[in-house]
């Protein structure tokens, strides 16, 4: 009969030490069995992508509006390719915020690096969209680094001002095919790349308007939005002469007919027509002896009246008393500039914004001004109709 405790229980059968030591290594089994599974559990090695292999792929599906853009952006980001994702183990070649704050303050301008503000928020954009789309497809599993990498503070500088008359003088200086682009841009706010591919099939004399619809090699816009404008009533001469005279297919062509390079210097011309028209903030003094290289700029204030400095007759050099050469310093403004000031001077001459907005071909931020608000064609170009610039002849001094 067994043996029971106090209070009546029965007592548990002792265990032999066969059964004992055979319990022992079933629990070691099973403590090794888990230890495994954890290490299969666990992410390899192998799948802690660099930034540079989840970068490619991203560019390899991305479509954006300059692409070429972003491969500059990754291209300045090469000291971060190599960083894999952080693992759950401390790792030497984690990419955190650290080594990307190390990375842009290596960049910054103040440093003695390449880039200014705007452009270092420009890569830390992108850097975190790369780590973005890595975690929707599932290729990044751990927080985006980039989200906790603040902004650098851009400021604002005023934008340079051009008025109608100025620009007035400085068509008079143009050369003719140069004089109706820039008439174009004045009145219709195209973005450069759209009046270089803009084509005579998009233009709509009989009904007055113009179909935007690609830019450069692109067969769309910056935004992917095609818009119609009309043709402003100071820009319609210029725009039948050059499509009458033009050898191709094109509005705007080069000479032999073909589209006008992304990277042609407009600016140059447009500021080469400034000087000539006398448009300057100050003159630089040359020394017309190579090997003396004395130069010296003065600006426009120092020629007014009540000036007690210099004038703008001849001057010897001081140096070798050699003659200097005069050369005015024409006004800073870039034909993308020609965008800002058609927007402005419509503005002065009271054209609806909302008509300006929609030449421009802003995205509309208002659910009102999108949906629900239709302008009719003959409003749209009673408003753009305002502004007339013509050219004017330069004013001598």
């Amino acid at each position: 009969m067994p043996s029971t405790k106090r209070g009546g229980g029965s007592r548990r059968a002792r265990r032999t030490p066969g059964e004992y030591r055979a319990k022992l290594a079933v629990d070691v089994d099973v403590r090794q069995l888990a230890l495994e599974l954890a290490q299969l559990m666990k992410p390899p090695e192998r799948m802690r992508r660099t930034f540079g292999d989840v970068g490619a792929d991203w560019l390899s599906r991305v479509v954006r509006v300059c692409r070429e853009n972003e491969e500059r952006h990754l291209w300045h980001l090469c000291p971060l390719w190599e960083l894999r994702e952080p693992g759950l183990d401390e790792h030497g070649d984690d990419l955190t915020k650290a080594r990307i704050d190390a990375c842009l303050v290596h960049l910054d301008r103040a440093n003695g690096g390449p880039l200014g503000s705007a452009s270092l928020n420009k890569l830390r954009s992108t850097g975190k969209l790369v780590i973005d789309d890595a975690t929707a497809n599932r290729r990044w599993r751990s927080a985006n680094p980039f989200d906790f990498v603040q902004p650098r503070r851009v400021a604002k500088k005023p934008y340079p001002r051009i008025t109608a008359d100025e620009l007035a003088r400085a068509l008079a200086c143009m050369r003719p095919d140069r004089q109706r682009e820039c008439i174009w841009q004045i009145h219709a706010g195209t973005r450069p790349g759209e009046q270089k591919a803009l084509r005579k099939s998009d233009v709509d004399l009989e009904r007055g308007f113009v179909t935007v619809q690609r830019s450069n090699a692109r067969q769309e816009t910056k935004t992917g939005r095609s818009r119609e404008i009309p043709i402003p009533a100071g820009a319609r001469a210029a725009i039948v002469e050059a499509m009458r005279l033009s050898p191709s297919a094109l509005v705007f062509p080069r000479p032999d007919g073909t589209q006008q390079r992304a990277d042609v210097k407009l600016s140059k011309v447009l500021r080469s027509a400034l000087k000539r028209a006398g448009i300057v903030t100050g003159y630089r003094h040359t020394c017309r002896r190579k090997a003396c290289g004395f130069a010296e700029e003065i600006s426009l204030d120092a020629y007014r009246p009540g000036a007690e400095s210099v004038t703008i007759d001849v001057r010897k050099c001081p140096e070798c008393n050699f003659k200097l050469w005069c050369e005015g310093i024409p006004k800073h403004f870039t034909w993308y500039g020609l965008r800002h000031a058609a927007a402005t001077l419509h503005r002065e001459v009271g054209a609806d914004a909302l008509a300006v907005k929609m030449a421009l071909g802003h995205v509309p931020r208002d659910l009102t001004d999108d949906v629900y608000t239709h302008i009719t064609d003959q409003r749209f170009r009673e408003e753009l109709g305002k502004l007339v610039v013509k050219p004017s002849p330069p004013r001598r001094k």
